[in-house]
């Protein structure tokens, strides 16, 4: 069955390249994290508060998720440099 819904909705797709660790433009966790968040505020967000259509109580969930979404990046960061430090435990 297809559901149809009267409101937009966003889908963001991530492309992953086969040798993706080879790729000379690879970003960081948290600076990857900070492009797709300014870009979904761009995008999304902001034409939304100037339509009026993000509320009290919405800013204040696009909050939370927006620090769930900085506390992520930070642990794949963290994950990252353990990865690059060769640490035997990595793997695991």
């Amino acid at each position: 069955m297809l559901a149809i819904s009267p409101k937009p909705v966003i889908i963001i797709l991530m492309k992953i390249e086969k040798d993706f660790e080879e790729n000379e433009n690879d970003l960081d966790a948290e600076s990857a994290m900070d492009v797709s968040m300014d870009m979904i505020m761009q995008l999304a967000i902001e034409p939304a508060m100037e339509n009026d259509l993000i509320d009290e109580e919405g800013a204040k969930v696009l909050g939370t998720v927006a620090q769930v979404l900085r506390i992520i990046a930070e642990k794949a960061q963290a994950y990252e440099k353990l990865r690059d430090c060769g640490n035997e435990y990595s793997r695991n």
